[in-house]
């Protein structure tokens, strides 16, 4: 089974399906492109996408999904640093 085991990471497992998370830290609101550390060689199923630091206003989508990146919909109502946390899953 192939690995990486860190806080932005993955599992590829016997079978072909690929397990992968991360963490992003930055300011920019609206669309964000996360990329993939490891690009699935089919297709990616599914992808969520939740929030360290935001109240009860904030909004989180992944309306775009492909198999080397995913695009994040944020929208905090406030400026500054924004964390989000994600998992993404497909062979």
């Amino acid at each position: 089974m192939e690995q990486k085991l860190e806080d932005n990471g993955w599992v590829k497992f016997p079978n072909g399906l690929i397990l992968q998370w991360g963490c992003y830290t930055g300011n920019k609101m609206g669309m964000v492109s996360v990329p993939f550390e490891k690009q699935f060689a089919q297709r990616a199923f599914t992808a969520v996408a939740t929030f360290l630091n935001a109240d009860g206003n904030a909004d989180i989508g992944v309306p775009e999904l492909a198999v080397d990146h995913m695009v994040v919909n944020v929208d905090t109502g406030k400026v500054g640093v924004l964390n989000f946390r994600w998992i993404a899953l497909g062979l």
